[in-house]
């Protein structure tokens, strides 16, 4: 009996792993970010904008840290969300990335700036500030549930 048991957790186990192998980032939505920067007290009303275009919703930002913020949402519109990725990362010049298949990261730093541009799925997080602040930056991100 004992035997049965533990070949049935030891399956169970097997089958959690297996189902659990996809992208661990799921996307989020302009309303989520925007609560999750007001709670953080990074959100000014006045430093931000909220529109939509074509279906897709873009909140862009000065935050209270001075950091620059965009996050878009192109819901179905992966053309879009390919295009805007493909653009901010060709305003850098060398890059750090990380790509598996919609979920990307691209770190840039001169010395000055540190940006993080993060992609799941068709969402896009843009994230600039000072170099020094790196680590704030990525922590953020975690926050966000974009990055680890």
């Amino acid at each position: 009996m004992k035997r049965i048991c533990s070949l049935v957790v030891v399956c169970i186990l097997a089958l959690s792993m297996l189902c659990g192998c996809g992208s661990k980032f799921k996307k989020t939505d302009v309303e989520t970010v925007k609560s999750t920067l007001e709670t953080l007290g990074y959100y000014d009303e006045s430093l931000a904008n909220i529109r939509e275009v074509a279906g897709s919703e873009k909140l862009g930002a000065v935050l209270t840290n001075h950091w620059t913020f965009t996050f878009c949402d192109f819901k179905s519109d992966s053309v879009a969300c390919t295009t805007e990725y493909e653009l901010a990362v060709a305003m850098c010049d060398e890059v750090k990335r990380t790509e598996d298949g919609d979920y990307c990261v691209v770190e840039y730093e001169d010395d000055l700036i540190y940006k993080l541009i993060i992609r799941v799925d068709n969402t896009l997080m843009i994230t600039a500030g000072p170099k020094a602040d790196r680590d704030d930056i990525k922590d953020l991100a975690r926050t966000m549930g974009y990055i680890e």
